[in-house]
């Protein structure tokens, strides 16, 4: 079934657990919200956007003046490892 999305952020809600492949977080305290929702919910398991290693996204309001162009190098890293994962015999440059 395709999505659409209306171009910005929405709640996950419960049914997104049944639904997508993946649930991504993007700090340790979103992670731990959506993993309460998990246990009661059960479906996809989330887990951190940044995994290899570890890692939260900041918050880029709070970087000083490079702070959305670290969010971003993060963001497209982080994008190009879950291509990796999705589409395992593809490699991204």
């Amino acid at each position: 079934m395709a999505s659409t999305f209306p171009g910005s952020a929405q709640q996950v809600q419960p049914a997104d657990f049944q639904q997508f492949d993946f649930i991504l977080a993007m700090d340790p305290d979103n992670l731990a919200a959506l993993t309460r929702l998990h246990k009661q919910l059960g479906g996809t398991r989330p887990r951190l956007f940044l995994q290899d290693p570890p890692a939260a996204v900041p918050d880029p309001y709070y970087g000083g003046e490079d702070g959305f162009e670290t969010v971003f190098q993060l963001i497209s890293q982080g994008s190009l490892r879950l291509l990796d994962e999705v589409r395992p015999n593809t490699r991204s440059q």
